[in-house]
């Protein structure tokens, strides 16, 4: 087996990303509540300890995101960070979309197959990535 039998087609490679993409859209948009795409929301500690309305800020400047830069580096719409007031003023809040299979115990196999895949959404601050 070759070098470039072990590369993936480029072309495939494009449309599983563009697959991705509108998947982690439709999580995101939703919070997870699209029966399409199974998974949980996920909030780290310190995002625990903010008043619920600074949550809901967060919740809801992520699923109103529509720029997506240098921390979405595979362009799949897997992570990014949003700015949010908080009760200690303005702060960055970082966001981050994994794909597991259906245990939550490994990576998917296959991330654009929604029957082999449950996707995590985890809100943090940059301090607890």
């Amino acid at each position: 087996m070759s070098d470039a039998d072990l590369m993936p087609n480029p072309e495939t490679a494009l449309a599983n990303c563009a697959i991705l993409r509108a998947q982690n859209d439709a999580f995101r948009t939703s919070l997870g509540t699209d029966p399409r795409y199974q998974g949980r929301v996920m909030m780290t500690p310190g995002i625990l300890q903010l008043s619920p309305e600074a949550q809901e800020r967060a919740w809801d400047a992520i699923v109103e995101e529509s720029v997506f830069d240098d921390n979405d580096p595979f362009e799949e719409h897997g992570s990014g960070s949003v700015e949010v007031t908080i009760e200690q003023g303005p702060v960055t809040l970082c966001w981050k979309i994994d794909c597991y299979d259906l245990a939550y115990e490994f990576g998917s196999e296959d991330p654009t197959d929604p029957g082999r895949t449950r996707r995590v959404l985890t809100l943090c601050f940059p301090s607890e990535y």
